[in-house]
């Protein structure tokens, strides 16, 4: 895939939510994704689902809450994406190449080496196998 190198991150920033929003189909997407096909286990405080910048709007105001209120008290993360990714869900969750660019900058080995077999199940170079 050689277009690969050109593409960057669909994440534009975290927003914290009291509880999931309900009638909006989102697809899984970071760690919790990747947990999906992967032996990478996903934690409480990873994002769950993502949404895109239009469909953002959706949210009902009164359940956005602030990352301390979140911290405190729980709730859900839900990511703001650039697009809308519903279009391209695999089994729930973000597509793979999408997937890959979400968390291609996160330093925890665990999870590159579940983005590791991503690549190789696209042909996309792995770090050490460069």
């Amino acid at each position: 895939m050689k277009s690969y190198e050109f593409m960057r991150s669909p994440v534009i920033r975290d927003i914290y939510v009291k509880k999931n929003p309900e009638g909006l189909t989102l697809p899984l997407c970071g760690i919790r994704a990747l947990s999906m096909i992967s032996m990478v286990a996903a934690s409480k405080g990873d994002p769950g689902v993502a949404i895109s910048r239009n469909r953002i709007k959706r949210l009902p105001k009164e359940d956005i809450i602030s990352e301390e209120e979140f911290l405190d008290f729980g709730g859900s993360i839900i990511e703001e994406w650039s697009y809308d990714c519903t279009p391209v869900m695999e089994g729930g969750r973000v597509d793979d190449i999408y997937l890959l660019l979400s968390l291609a900058c996160e330093k925890d080995e665990r999870i590159q080496q579940g983005l590791d077999e991503i690549r190789r199940k696209h042909g996309l170079p792995v770090a050490e196998e460069e």
